[in-house]
């Protein structure tokens, strides 16, 4: 497991790279391993605790007319646990969680809530080894990029329509939303959809269905816009071909 490259990811490094791999560790990798291992359980309390303080901080000033009921649910879809299974896949993390097989095959890495889950253990990790301050660096970019989104989606086109308008305003590129792998179980299938635009992969979605892995994709793709990601920063120059959106 190469950590370096996820701190890379993330842009903060770990004092001690352990606390970071418990963070990453799901309690089921301990059946394989046939030992006791350190796993997130608590560092996702301790993360979930400091994302709630931080969040209402975040909404507090952001929103200084807004009364206290308005403020929770503002601050609740900012750290609720789709938004945080989305931050957990912009930074790739459900690639480097330690499960069991078993888990592993019923599509662990992609289940939202366990990618909740990682994300506020790392979270927890971060603010024992850097503190507070250095938390509130690392999660500002990704409330306000998030208060966007929520802003957004109080119109009614979905996210794949809004997506394709952005980029073909942006590049003169419609996106395209490709199947790449379906996992799962046969009763419980999940479709993982790669965006493009022309041949440059964007980011990835998963769904029970094509229909919502391409919303899920598009989703991402539109949280990557607010957070001025750098595969996006460059129009993309080699094409192939974009396709139109079939079915919202």
């Amino acid at each position: 497991m190469d950590l370096d490259a996820l701190q890379r990811r993330l842009g903060v490094w770990f004092d001690d790279q352990a606390m970071l791999l418990q963070a990453l560790t799901h309690r089921s990798y301990s059946n394989d391993m046939g030992e006791a291992i350190p796993h997130y359980e608590r560092l996702e309390y301790l993360g979930d605790a400091v994302l709630d303080f931080l969040a209402a901080d975040f909404v507090y000033v952001q929103f200084p007319d807004v009364a206290e009921g308005e403020l929770t649910r503002f601050k609740s879809a900012l750290v609720k646990t789709e938004a945080l299974a989305q931050l957990a896949q912009v930074y790739g993390l459900g690639d480097y969680i330690r499960m069991s097989k078993g888990d592993e095959l019923a599509g662990g890495r992609t289940r939202t809530s366990l990618l909740c889950d990682v994300f506020e253990a790392v979270i927890g990790a971060m603010y024992i080894q850097k503190g507070l301050d250095v938390v509130r660096q690392f999660i500002m970019p990704l409330l306000i990029a998030r208060k966007n989104v929520i802003v957004d989606e109080t119109v009614s086109k979905s996210p794949r329509s809004r997506f394709q308008e952005w980029a073909e305003a942006t590049f003169g590129i419609t996106p395209r939303f490709d199947v790449v792998n379906i996992g799962g179980l046969a009763h419980s299938p999940d479709y993982e959809v790669a965006v493009y635009l022309n041949d440059q992969f964007i980011t990835t979605g998963h769904g029970q269905s094509k229909r919502t892995a391409a919303q899920d994709a598009a989703q991402n793709a539109l949280l990557m816009v607010e957070l001025n990601h750098p595969s996006l920063a460059v129009k993309p120059s080699a094409q192939a071909g974009g396709q139109k959106p079939d079915g919202e």
